[in-house]
């Protein structure tokens, strides 16, 4: 498989894995596979996020997952809102402030 640069150049893809390997190695680069692919297109290489995708899969380049928050711990809200017993019983809305002009 190859990859191209936008001189129109083709190279190899393990050009681009070098390249991919290379700005891992920084210090704090965390880059997943699209940050990469934006990464890679700055360098000069015409790559779509699913080949960056694919190439970093196959190279085990990948972070191993999403970096989620735990879920939220506490659950005494669920304490804080009545029950209704019947429709219309208990209503909520938020409060939106809009500026209008004059």
């Amino acid at each position: 498989m190859h990859s191209a640069n936008q001189d129109g150049e083709l190279f190899e893809n393990a050009v681009v894995v070098k390249d991919i390997e290379r700005t891992l190695h920084q210090e704090f680069c965390c880059y997943g596979y699209r940050n990469m692919a934006g990464e890679l297109k700055e360098m000069g290489w015409i790559i779509n996020h699913k080949k960056v995708y694919r190439l970093m899969k196959e190279h085990k380049l990948l972070n191993g997952g999403k970096i989620r928050p735990e879920p939220f711990k506490r659950n005494f809200i669920r304490f804080r809102t009545p029950g209704a017993e019947r429709p219309l019983q208990y209503l909520s809305m938020d409060i939106k402030y809009v500026h209008v002009h004059g």
